[in-house]
């Protein structure tokens, strides 16, 4: 299992009501896009290279998770990734053109780049835009 992925399939949520602990589940699907290695792997699961409309169907903002801290990402190019307590821990730009995923944490002159796939609320991004090997972390759509 892949670092990350066992402390979401744990992850805590409260109800609105009763305000008690409850534990989310995750997919067989989820799961199997979350572990796949490679981009065909991904697509043989109906995972496919994700266009803006994928990123932002609506609203103008998405959050993601990797399990341990939350990526916003703004329809105007801009992330965020924050910490449990929110506190921001790199912030940066990004594009998505033609399936092509990159971002530049700021403070950093090189840009990171990937084919970017989607499979339902799982995001993946290939090691670069020449590679097959997916990377290691997979984000998973929040509810906005």
């Amino acid at each position: 299992m892949k670092p990350g992925i066992l402390a979401l399939s744990f992850v805590i949520a409260t109800t609105a009501q009763a305000h008690e602990p409850v534990a989310l589940t995750i997919s067989p699907l989820v799961h199997a896009s979350r572990n796949a290695t490679v981009s065909g792997e991904l697509e043989a699961l109906g995972g496919h290279p994700a266009a803006t409309e994928d990123m932002f169907p609506d609203p103008a903002k998405i959050r993601l998770s990797d399990g341990r801290r939350t990526w916003v990402f703004g329809s105007n190019g801009v992330y965020q990734i924050r910490n449990a307590n929110q506190t921001v821990h790199a912030s940066g730009t990004w594009t998505l053109e033609n399936g092509v995923f990159c971002r530049t944490t700021s403070g950093k002159s090189t840009s990171s780049c990937g084919i970017l796939y989607r499979n339902g609320p799982v995001y993946r991004v290939t090691r670069s835009t020449r590679s097959h090997r997916l990377q290691e972390w997979s984000l998973l759509r929040l509810v906005n």
